[in-house]
Order: C-alpha cells, then sequence, then structure tokens
C-alpha cells in the first residue's frame, strides 16, 4: 500500500511538470509578443488552456502510469510513444483536419515537455517545488494584473455611449452595459486609429465568456440578451494613438 507521504510527493510531482510545461508556455509567448505584458497576459489566461496543462496532461499522465505499471513497461522509447499519443489523441475528439493535426503536432511537443518535467521532479526536490508551487503562484499573481497602458486618454461617458481619445493605447478598455432578458441590444462601434497599431473589439457577460454578436452592417451589430445582467464592451489596443466612440440602444423600446 502507497504510503500517504509517498502519494503527495507523487501528486506534487504532476503539479510540478505541469508547471514546467506552463512556464515554458509563458516565455514562449513573452518573447513572442515582444515581452508586451498585456499580449502575454491575454495569450496564457485562457481556461482551455489551463484546463489542458493542469487537468488533462496531468490526468493522462496518472493513466500512462498506471499502464506502465500494469504491463511492467521498462523501455524509455515506449513511455515517450504513450505521451506522444496521449498529446496527439485529445484533438482527435474535435475531429481528423489540418486544424487538429497541427493541433496534435504541438499537443505532442506538450507531452514531452512534460514528461520531462515528471523525470526531473524525480530527480530534484528544488525542481519539484519550485514548480509545483512556487512558479504558478508567481504567474498566476502576475496575470491576474491589468498591464494597460494608456497615455493623455480623455474619456466621456454617458448613459448609452462611451467615446475616447488618447495618444496611445496598448491593452483594453471595458465598457459596462446593461441589458434585461429578451432584449435586442444595438450597438454601433467606430475606431480611428491615427498609426498603424491594432484594435479589436468582443462584448462578455458577467462571467466574463464572449457573447455571440450579429453583423448589422460595418459598423452596427445587434445581441440578443438571453440573461439579465451587465454586460461589457471591451475594446483592445496594440500600441494605437487615435479615439472611439460606441453606443448602444435596445431595439425592443
Amino acid at each position: 500500500m502507497i504510503s500517504s507521504k509517498k502519494m503527495v510527493s507523487y501528486c506534487v510531482s504532476k503539479f510540478a511538470a505541469a508547471g514546467f510545461l506552463f512556464f515554458l508556455f509563458f516565455l514562449i509567448v513573452f518573447f513572442s509578443s515582444d515581452m508586451k505584458m498585456y499580449q502575454t497576459v491575454e495569450g496564457v489566461s485562457n481556461h482551455v488552456l489551463w484546463t489542458f496543462i493542469f487537468g488533462y496532461s496531468i490526468l493522462a499522465s496518472i493513466f500512462i502510469d498506471w499502464l506502465i505499471k500494469k504491463y511492467s513497461v521498462t523501455q524509455l522509447k515506449t513511455k515517450i510513444e504513450l505521451y506522444a499519443v496521449a498529446g496527439f489523441a485529445i484533438f482527435l475528439l474535435f475531429g481528423l483536419s489540418m486544424y487538429t493535426v497541427i493541433a496534435g503536432t504541438v499537443g505532442i511537443f506538450c507531452a514531452l515537455i512534460f514528461y520531462l518535467g515528471t523525470v526531473l521532479s524525480t530527480h530534484s526536490r528544488i525542481f519539484k517545488y519550485i514548480f509545483a508551487i512556487v512558479v504558478p503562484i508567481t504567474l498566476f499573481v502576475l496575470i491576474s494584473r491589468d498591464y494597460t497602458i494608456k497615455k493623455n486618454w480623455k474619456a466621456l461617458q454617458k448613459d448609452n455611449s462611451y467615446a475616447a481619445s488618447f495618444d496611445y493605447f496598448n491593452g483594453r478598455q471595458e465598457i459596462p452595459i446593461k441589458a434585461v432578458k429578451g432584449q435586442t441590444m444595438i450597438l454601433t462601434r467606430q475606431f480611428h486609429a491615427e498609426n498603424g497599431g491594432g484594435h479589436g473589439f468582443h462584448i462578455v457577460d458577467e462571467e466574463g465568456r464572449y457573447v455571440g454578436v450579429q453583423s448589422i452592417s460595418e459598423d452596427r451589430m445587434k445581441m440578443n440578451v438571453k440573461k439579465a445582467g451587465i454586460y461589457r464592451a471591451v475594446v483592445t489596443g496594440d500600441e494605437v494613438a487615435g479615439s472611439f466612440y460606441i453606443s448602444w440602444d435596445s431595439e425592443n423600446k
């Protein structure tokens, strides 16, 4: 029978491997976004990513360990193949296509990094506890902060509109929109960029989930309100200078 101490150590090693994988992913996103923290946080805050790394990866690794023990697998090649299969197989649930093959290839790479993390955690207590506890907590604190940068921001907010001008905007601006169940909200958005910076726009509900909208024209869209609450219109900027205007009203007045 496995002692509680060994069980805790085993679980910590799995979280260390997940923390190691997440840390490397964080670094890749950080450097690929030219070391911009806002873009990095946006890239690593996806709930699906966290579920994959700290959920599926750990459970798959435990299952692989069970197979290895049950069938007395000793060859390193076989262990690596099992992790590679686990990294690819999850994406076959979405069907076989070019996209799932690409995602599966990335999944294989991630699975092998996870396996490397499990090996390193069994050989180093320092590695195990740093990546199981210190690194995840540190990264969680980092991604919990808002890294939006605004320069010379001038805003005017009214009951059903929001306008802003700025010399520099990198991050996000959330605008609350109160909606009643059954309403059809008509939203108008206009964005004027004075440089080559990028921008985006989307709607989220009170839980931060994306809300679908239907395009009416280039600047207008409508949103069918299925649940009453405070929705948020989210305007994003990528090192942009200029101005934007957002307005909303109910079609069911």
